[in-house]
């Protein structure tokens, strides 16, 4: 393969400079340091200043590199922070970065080490798009304090920055393959930003649960809810003001973000926190579930009965950590994802009962343009696996209602939720940070017990469809979510039947359901022991669904599946006195959550199995990870 000739030039100067080749593996990438040199502020004695190097860094002919390399590349920039006083007190301040909203090369691929070689501290190497956001294109780099004595009455401290691109960069690139030949063009590539140095304490983040932050997708709004407004409002994304906090995983508060028509989308992208959002604006609504790792004594009811299991110890981790097997999709290790709020409705094809009537055989299906994710509505049913599947694919296709923008969002993947995605929301409902005061004192969530289906009703766990219910920002339906407030998910346990992403294999192929007129629209086997096989729509990649080897028959259906796999499934079986019964071979789909009219054995631990087919109880639900 001929690549040992392709190399990137980097310069980082005070002037842009933007270059194309053509036909060749070359490409340009300009830094530009913007910014005054010197900075002073006087007040009552106190002399604060930020002195930056005369001349910026140049550098060229430099390859993406390995952290170890970027460290001792020499691509260093120094400037100082100094400060005098006359009288004993503490001046803290904080040095951040202001990036150029039009950059071309990516934040993902610029990496900062900062040091302050005064006192020997260090922040990095870091990703620019890690970086804490401080407000609009302002992100945090590190902070510190000068504290004064009285005797001393002059202290500076020498900050020494490093960039470089990383390796990745490389791995991103597009390669074509001709004649045993390898070649890549590049177009030149620009990241401008600005050191800033200000006074004053770097805000805490005010979730101090360790829970990674929330990874918003292009027009994707942060909200909280205002319980006396009645109203949901644009949260601080920095998670930094207690008036317009975002999330706190240690109060249940769980992070929701929602996406809006475009009619009010350029406003409300622009608008202040605390900004109410109209309902009637708001298209889907959106709940992160971070990146966890978690314990438990399964055999034992995690020292509680089955009528009572305790919780679950969930430890949130960065995603160079070891987690639960949801956070791993493909290849990628994610910092957590964001599932559906409530069950799928459609603004048109919710009240229709013909079968199949999403129409969706590909990821650019028309009518996912129709997809609500919302309270007090009818959702979605009457569709096979496929076409849910199809459907939630189609989200963020071109032109999708909800913004969602894969030219500036490469990474950015909707899709129906999977068995082990499931898991992951029971397993963090299932602990203090849900549903639970303690390891041992649990509630269960309520139950949707609205026989007309509509989402986000709520009432006791375990009632039948008889029993009075409320809207999900009552008491009785925040009963019904899974932090037993209005920020958890909802309809996790009756509404609709959900079908997700897991399905029975025989470890060589796949099935896709009973007979030729009951099956999931996927390709694959039929029947019990695939006597035949249907032609259908082709299963997707791997990553998009859980398999299982398993098997039994419908009269006697496997309950004692093992496996290190936290899906919530036999490991938590009849939890709640939740349904449990594994896939089968002609019933190859699992299904969640239960049914309205199960009454106490529908829950956030029911499993079931189905063979696939469009149906009047049976719903769906997406899931959006970056």
């Amino acid at each position: 393969m001929k690549e040992k000739n392709k190399k990137l030039i980097l310069t980082l100067s005070c002037v842009g400079i933007l270059c194309i080749f053509i036909g060749v593996t070359y490409a340009i990438i300009s830094f530009v340091f913007q910014g005054n040199r010197e900075h002073t502020i006087d007040i009552k004695g106190i002399s604060f200043s930020y002195e930056e190097q005369e001349n910026g860094l140049s550098l060229t002919k430099l390859s993406p590199m390995t952290d170890s390399e970027g460290l001792s590349s020499g691509n260093d920039y120094t400037f100082v922070v100094s400060a005098t006083s006359q009288v004993s007190r503490d001046l803290p301040y904080y040095v951040y970065l202001t990036i150029d909203n039009e950059n071309t090369l990516k934040s993902e691929y610029v990496r900062f080490n900062i040091t302050n070689e005064t006192t020997s501290t260090t922040v990095g190497p870091i990703n620019a798009n890690k970086l804490s956001l401080k407000a609009n294109n302002d992100y945090y780099l590190m902070g510190d304090t000068f504290s004064f004595d009285g005797v001393t009455t002059s202290m500076s401290h020498t900050y020494k920055l490093t960039i470089w691109v990383n390796e990745d960069y490389e791995k991103s690139l597009d390669y074509t393959s001709s004649n045993n030949e390898q070649t890549t063009t590049i177009g030149g590539e620009t990241f401008n930003f600005k050191i800033n140095v200000a006074t004053g304490v770097i805000p805490k983040n005010l979730d101090e649960s360790g829970a990674n932050k929330p990874e918003l997708a292009t027009n994707m709004i942060p909200v909280y809810y205002d319980e006396s407004a009645e109203a949901w409002k644009k949260a601080d994304e920095v998670n930094k003001e207690e008036e317009n906090k975002w999330y706190d995983y240690n109060s249940k508060m769980w992070a929701n973000a929602v996406t809006v028509t475009e009619t009010n989308r350029d406003t409300y992208m622009k608008a202040s926190a605390g900004t109410a959002i109209s309902m009637d604006d708001i298209n889907t609504m959106w709940v992160w579930i971070p990146r966890f790792s978690a314990t438990g004594d399964t055999a034992n009811y995690n020292g509680g009965t089955q009528s009572a299991p305790g919780a679950f110890d969930i430890t949130f981790v960065d995603n160079k950590t070891s987690a639960h097997d949801a956070f791993t999709f493909g290849t990628q290790n994610l910092n957590g994802f964001w599932v559906g709020k409530f069950e799928t409705s459609h603004e048109t094809l919710s009240s229709s009962t013909t079968k199949n009537n999403l129409g969706c055989t590909s990821d650019t299906c028309s009518n996912a343009s129709g997809i609500e994710i919302l309270p007090n509505k009818l959702s979605l049913r009457y569709n096979n696996v496929s076409n849910f599947f199809y459907a939630s694919l189609s989200m963020s296709q071109t032109g999708n209602s909800f913004g969602f923008d894969k030219t500036k969002d490469t990474t950015l993947d909707t899709h129906m939720m999977k068995n082990n995605e499931w898991g992951a929301v029971a397993y963090l409902t299932q602990s203090i940070y849900g549903r639970c005061t303690s390891s041992t004192s649990c509630t269960e969530v309520g139950i949707n017990n609205s026989s007309s289906y509509i989402t986000g009703t709520g009432a006791p766990a375990g009632s039948s469809s008889s029993v009075t219910n409320g809207t999900y920002e009552t008491a009785l339906g925040k009963d019904a979510s899974t932090t037993g407030n209005i920020y958890g998910v909802y309809d996790m346990s009756g509404g609709s039947f959900e079908y997700v992403m897991g399905v029975y294999t025989d470890g060589t192929q796949n099935w896709s359901g009973k007979s030729s007129t009951s099956n999931s629209g996927f390709s694959g086997c039929l029947g019990s022991s695939c006597s035949s096989t249907y032609d259908g729509v082709a299963y997707p990649d791997s990553k998009y669904y859980n398999s299982y080897t398993n098997t039994g028959t419908s009269s006697s259906p496997i309950t004692n599946y093992t496996s290190s796999m936290q899906h919530a499934l036999t490991e938590t079986k009849n939890w709640f006195g939740d349904y449990a019964y594994f896939v089968v071979g002609d019933s190859p789909w699992f299904g969640r959550g239960g049914n309205c009219y199960d009454g106490s054995y529908s829950g956030v631990f029911y499993y079931y199995y189905d063979n696939g087919s469009s149906d009047g109880l049976v719903a769906s639900r997406s899931v959006l990870a970056k």
